[in-house]
């Protein structure tokens, strides 16, 4: 009698019939599950991460900040100003763009960036949302504010400085005085 795939009934090998070994799939089932589980898990979490509403951010003038520095201790801010650079250090003052009062004269902030900027050797106007750290000064028991820049936008008016940098100043006229970055 003819079988499909054989010659004759011959050819075939007679012999018992093999299973393979059952503790071999209890061990490659247990894997499947130990794999399901952490992908459940690792996707629970990412959701968890993803539904997390994300940090507001304090929209303030510059002056504000430097009057009142305790107001924004630990928040996100965001302000409009003029920042200037000598090609090491960055200052931020108040812009016309960020205050109502055009004229208004507040002392420099110092300010740094967490991220590579172009604004290095050069002065421009823009928005910059980042946060206050206060470093302890010997002076007075008075802290010291520094900006720390984590985001910058519509930056305009930018100008390289080339050559020899002059610090700028800021004239106030309540004070007949000028002040420049310290």
């Amino acid at each position: 009698m003819w079988s499909p795939g054989f010659a004759s009934n011959e050819s075939r090998t007679a012999g018992p019939v093999r299973f393979p070994n059952i503790s071999n799939f209890k061990i490659h089932n247990m894997r499947i599950e130990a794999v399901s589980i952490l992908l459940t898990v690792w996707l629970a979490c990412l959701c968890a991460i993803a539904q997390t509403e994300p940090e507001k951010t304090v929209q303030t003038t510059l002056c504000d900040l430097v009057d009142h520095p305790l107001q924004f201790k630990g928040k996100l801010i965001r302000a409009r100003a003029q920042i200037w650079s000598d090609y090491t250090k960055f200052w931020l003052n108040e812009s016309a763009a960020g205050s109502k009062q055009i004229g208004k004269v507040c002392r420099w902030l110092p300010a740094e960036f967490i991220r590579p900027t172009n604004l290095i050797g050069s002065s421009a106007f823009g928005t910059f949302t980042g946060r206050l750290v206060y470093e302890s000064s010997s002076a007075k028991g008075r802290a010291r504010l520094r900006f720390v820049v984590e985001n910058e936008s519509d930056i305009y008016s930018q100008k390289i400085q080339n050559g020899m940098i002059v610090a700028q100043q800021l004239y106030d006229r309540s004070s007949n005085t000028l002040e420049r970055p310290k």
